[in-house]
């Protein structure tokens, strides 16, 4: 914590070296992984947990080789019914009756798709990281804003980065 001429406090620099240690091991297996997704797709990857009721973005890794690109930091949180990372957290749970149809076809397909949920106008594909138990550990996803990117081939190779996260953590 850190505190201001006025008396307030915030969150301090020391945060980030916490929150590097924050399910380190998942975060170790899932950077490799990441880090190949951005360069593949040329696109912003990201792992998320769930915390409570919420998706909260763990690490980030974003591509080296495009003129632009979407920053999504650490620390980022929304709902856990919303956006792909949310939605792909919450597909290995068994399915009820007040399922979003997005949710359904998350599980028919293996990984979940979201257009401006989170934010206005952005993208995102995610894919759950199955704990040895069947749940959901977290989820690896990607962030874009291209109207024409292959959705099919991004979720393709997000569950496939998922299956590799979580062969890494038994």
């Amino acid at each position: 914590m850190e505190r201001d001429t006025a008396g307030r406090y915030w969150l301090g620099v020391g945060v980030s070296a916490l929150a590097r240690s924050v399910r380190s091991d998942l975060q170790a297996a899932a950077l490799p992984r990441l880090e190949a997704l951005a360069a593949a797709l040329s696109m912003t990857a990201f792992l998320v947990v769930r915390v409570g009721g919420e998706a909260v973005t763990v690490a980030s890794v974003e591509p080296h080789d495009t003129a632009a690109h979407v920053v999504y930091r650490p620390g980022t949180r929304h709902p856990l019914d919303r956006g792909a990372p949310g939605l792909a957290l919450l597909m290995p749970e068994a399915p009820s009756v007040g399922d979003r149809d997005a949710l359904r076809e998350a599980r028919h397909a293996g990984w979940a798709s979201s257009h401006g949920e989170v934010i206005p106008g952005f993208r995102s594909v995610a894919a759950p990281v199955l704990g040895a138990d069947g749940g959901a550990r977290a989820a690896l996803a990607v962030v874009f804003v291209d109207a024409t990117a292959d959705v099919v081939r991004i979720g393709q190779a997000v569950v496939s980065a998922a299956r590799k996260v979580a062969a890494g953590l038994r």
